[in-house]
């Protein structure tokens, strides 16, 4: 099932009235403006109290057009640290930033970003992502279960990272790490497997695979396309991994903590900020791939460390990322704007 038909499915079994409306693409600008006076004729007719877009083309867009649509305001959600503006032009994208009531930024440094962009730092709230910190298995899918059951007798030691396979993530610097952790494996007679989970975007796949195909590693690593429950990932994996370039609060990262797994990631802000910091040790420099492989070939040979790490994310989770704290953040957000 798709992210999209999940998110229908939820908001169907909430009650809620929803309508799906297409925003306009980034293409030339005349294509642009034709869109722009459907999107906002599209709006108006949906007659919205407060716009709430999500991700870059919804922020700018709707930024763009809200005071033509009858809506009271219009909030901006910055869910990275900005690497997407690239595919606008300036003037228009700053433009739209004028333009937004507030901003909700679910980390410091999408935050950092958009007062470089020249958004009013006053106007910038800090609302990090929630999860259901009650994450019990339920019993259904037990055969897909049965399968990550059979990976785990197969390997010695299990790591994943649960990401879309596109370039803002940087899986290429995992798999140059991942090349020495097998040959240090191979050195102790042992066999790991790395798991990557996420929609797989063709392009970045193929050179995944050049690259793997290269190091003759294909049988330390396997694709999942799509996976509607991280968990099932976690409870089989002795690590969790995130090589990325930019991230605002990493849902993926969450689901890792909720589930006591020690982390190994890239060390930017917005990861620095969502680990626990006992964990931050671990987190190696953006590229440096012969240090991520350092983290996880040190805590592939101590138990009592990722039990440690993994207990102490655990507890920072239960402590700042509780779905409650998020709902009255925004609550008092809607109130004063």
């Amino acid at each position: 099932m798709k992210a999209d038909q999940l998110l229908i499915n939820f908001v169907k079994s909430r009650g809620f009235q929803y309508k799906e409306i297409m925003y306009p693409g980034s293409q030339n600008k005349w294509k642009q403006k034709l869109k722009i006076k459907s999107l906002t004729a599209s709006l108006r007719l949906a007659r919205p109290v407060i716009l709430m877009p999500y991700l870059r083309n919804p922020n700018v867009f709707c930024s763009m057009v809200w005071k033509n649509t009858g809506a009271l305001a219009c909030y901006w959600n910055q869910r990275d640290e900005g690497f997407m503006k690239f595919r606008f032009d300036p003037s228009f994208f700053k433009k739209a930033i004028a333009e937004a009531t507030c901003f909700i930024s679910n980390s410091k440094g999408g935050a950092l970003y958009l007062e470089q962009e020249g958004a009013d730092k006053n106007r910038i709230e800090i609302i990090k992502n929630a999860i259901p910190l009650d994450n019990s298995s339920n019993t259904e899918n037990n055969s897909v279960t049965n399968e990550l059951e059979d990976l785990k007798k197969e390997y010695d030691f299990i790591a994943c990272m649960i990401a879309n396979l596109h370039y803002n993530k940087d899986h290429f610097t995992l798999i140059k790490a991942w090349k020495i952790v097998c040959d240090e494996f191979a050195g102790r007679g042992k066999s790991p497997l790395l798991i990557l989970a996420g929609k797989i975007y063709d392009v970045v796949y193929n050179e995944l695979m050049e690259m793997i195909n290269q190091f003759g590693i294909g049988g330390h690593i396997k694709f999942l396309n799509f996976w509607q429950r991280p968990d099932q990932l976690l409870s089989i994996s002795d690590l969790y991994i995130h090589s990325s370039d930019s991230e605002g609060t990493s849902n993926a990262i969450l689901e890792a903590m909720i589930n006591k797994k020690p982390i190994v990631a890239t060390k930017i802000l917005s990861i620095l900020d969502t680990v626990s910091p006992v964990n931050q040790p671990y987190l190696s420099e953006p590229k440096n791939y012969e240090q991520m492989a350092g983290y996880i070939i040190q805590l592939s040979e101590n138990d009592s460390l990722r039990k440690s790490l993994g207990d102490s994310n655990f507890a920072f989770a239960m402590q700042n990322y509780s779905v409650e704290t998020i709902y009255k953040k925004m609550e008092q957000l809607i109130i004063k704007y």
